[in-house]
This record gives C-alpha cells, structure tokens and sequence, in this order.
C-alpha cells in the first residue's frame, strides 16, 4: 500500500435511488474523477460507502477498511489522493489594492448609488466558502455596472474597510478622504462624478445583433476583476474542480453552473434584456477550459440557448496585442456547409464577448496550437 494517500477532502458520495453509490472527487491536472460503485460488483466497497454514506468520507481508515485492490481503485477515481497532491478549492477575491487608481478625476464626487458595504462577518463563512466560492476573510464593497448589470466586489484591507464603511449611497465624497484611496474607488467606478452618463450605444448593440444575428461587445470586465478571474479559474482548473471533456469537445475542462460564472450570467441578463429584441431569462452558465487540439465541431446550439454570450476571459500564451489568435466562426449556413475560409472569424480579446443567436448562427472553432491553452465562460438565456 502507498503510505502517503490520505482521504480526498472534496471527495463526496452520493446514494442514488437504485442504491448504487458515486462517488466524485477531484484530481489535480486530471480534473473531476467518478466512480460508480454497485452491490453487485462491489459488494464490500457498497457496503462500506453506505455505512458511512451520513458521515461523510473522512471516517474511511484507508489501512483498516480497504484491501489494496480497492485502495487502487479509489485512487484512481479521486478519493484517494497523494499527501502532496491534496486538493484545494479556490475563493474568488478582487482586491482594491489590485485597482490602478486613476490620477486625473473630478473634484466633486458621490458614492455610486449602488454602493453595498459588507463587513467581515464570521457569520457569512460557511455560505461565501461552499456556496458562493468567495473569500470571506475580509470586508468588502460591492457596485453595479449600469450597463452591463454586473455587480462587481472589491476586497478591502482594515484601514480602508474602515473608510469605505462609512460611505454612502449618492452621497458626497468628503474632501477630506485621502486622494490615493479615493482614487481607486474612483476606478472602482464605487466613486462616480455625478453626470456620469453611459455612453456605450445600446441602440446601436441592438441592431446589429437584430441585423446579424451577433454582435461583439468589448471590455464588459474591469481590468482589475478580469485579473482576479484569470487567476481564479486557472486555480480552479489546475485543483481538479472540471470535468474534462464533454459531448462536444473531448479537449476541454468544463462545468456546468460554476458559482462564480452564474453570479457573471445573472448580471448579464441586464445587458442581454437591452440587446435582445424581446426580454429574457437565464438558463445555465457554462465554464470552459481548452487544452492544445481541442476543437469546437460546428454545430447549432439546444433549446436552452437561444442567446448566448461567449466571453473570452484567458488565453496562454498570452497574445502581445491582448486579443485571442484562436477564431471563433459563425456562419449562417448549416453545420454541414460550415467552412472557415468563407465564414466570419471573430476574435475576442480578454475581457469581451461574442453575443449570438446560437439556435440560428453555426459556430465552430478550429484545433487549437499545441502548448496552447484558452478560457471561456458561456451564458445562455431564453426569452422569458
């Protein structure tokens, strides 16, 4: 037997009603592994898992409880896994100090009327860690973007958790605030100048999206958050926490409804309500990381898509110019006629999206370069 195998923490059991047992564990670089256990098959590991189906996994005694057939086994399908090679699920934080404050900005300023400050609250551990997958370690504050319906966090340190506490909404901006902290809440857009107007061109969104069926939208995230969410998602990634390869693309890790990513699409219903021609709802979100030689077959998309966004967060190497070399095409014929040297290549620099009719348009990408890798996060919606 290995001696340094110790009990996956992430690893879970679940009974199904048949009385078969899965067990799910993640593996790092391997992503999520299952295993289904059966009476049949497996009549001492059956036995055992629903014995201590209630109490969770970390009463398994690896040297007591399993022969070493079964150790293997478990190792195998992640829950077992090597001492040094224990999984950890990463929390999403944004700091403030990660903002680059902006030098130049108007004398009088208000807090962004949809200003949120929330407190270090040990009360919020167990609902931010296995819940939401957010760092509850320190206070935060918490805005909308007008245009695009995102409600973005900032992790704040003591002494600026102190300032921004007594903050609030639509008021103004004592002159007293230290400039260098005012000027990251200023970039933070948590302090906005008072004629603040959205100048993006909603209108002009929507006609083209009516008129072709797709329409790019750039830089829909703060510099500071699309930072913070590469990091979070490679982490994620690397732990084990995706499954790799699906129906569609057997050289991607993915998830479906991913904390993070569904907090990203329930926002985003904002901005697709103003470029649809009808008003909407949202169906899932859908995380995405392709390995070199992952290819996206052209296809239509299923009835739980009829809008959908595909916002390009990552890519590695990273480009000089910070837009992806990797297309994504759309054609208006059939998946069958679908050819790339006569259909539109998009590409998205990190950041901004495709929104597309994905009931109507085929879409496709080609294999992608060895030692190359691409995030993509996806939210769908239907008309409401």
């Amino acid at each position: 037997m290995k001696k340094d195998l110790v009990i996956n923490p992430l690893a879970v059991l679940q009974i199904e009603e048949s009385g078969d047992v899965i067990s799910v564990g993640p593996v790092p670089g391997r992503g999520i592994r299952s295993l289904r256990v059966t009476s049949k098959d497996e009549s001492h590991l059956h036995e055992l898992f629903t014995d201590i189906s209630g109490i969770g996994l970390g009463s398994l005694d690896i040297e007591s409880d399993l022969d070493p057939r079964e150790i293997e086994l478990l190792e195998e399908c992640g829950v077992l896994v090597s001492s040094d090679g224990v999984p950890q699920r990463p929390l999403f934080s944004c700091q403030l100090d990660d903002v680059r404050g902006y030098a130049d900005f108007s004398a009088r300023l208000i807090v962004n009327p949809t200003f949120e400050y929330q407190p270090f609250d040990l009360t919020n551990f167990r609902s931010w860690i296995q819940v939401r997958y957010l760092s509850p370690h320190q206070a935060t504050v918490w805005v909308t973007d007008a245009f695009t319906g995102i409600k973005w966090g900032y992790w704040l340190t003591t002494d600026q958790a102190e300032i921004v506490a007594a903050l609030k909404p639509s008021a103004e901006v004592p002159d007293t605030l230290d400039r260098a902290i005012v000027s990251k809440l200023f970039a933070a857009e948590v302090l906005v100048e008072p004629e603040t107007v959205e100048n993006r061109e909603e209108q002009t969104l929507a006609e083209s999206f009516d008129q072709d069926r797709y329409v790019v939208v750039d830089n829909i995230i703060p510099p500071a958050q699309l930072r913070a969410l590469q990091n979070y998602y490679r982490a994620y990634c690397d732990q084990g926490l995706m499954r790799f390869g699906d129906d569609l693309v057997p050289g991607r890790f993915a998830q479906n409804d991913e904390p993070i990513a569904s907090h990203l699409r329930n926002g985003l219903t904002t901005l697709m309500n103003r470029i649809a021609p009808v008003p909407i709802k949202g169906t899932y979100s859908y995380s995405a990381v392709y390995i070199e030689g992952a290819e996206l077959i052209p296809h239509l998309d299923r009835a739980a898509c009829v809008y959908s966004f595909s916002l390009q967060l990552d890519y590695s190497p990273e480009p000089a110019d910070g837009i992806s070399p990797w297309p994504l095409y759309v054609s208006a014929n059939s998946p069958a006629d679908a050819d790339p040297r006569n259909d539109r290549a998009i590409h998205l620099s990190n950041g901004s999206c495709l929104v597309y009719k994905g009931r109507e348009l085929t879409h496709y990408r080609r294999p992608l370069p060895q030692a190359h890798r691409s995030t993509s996060l996806f939210f769908h919606y239907v008309p409401a």
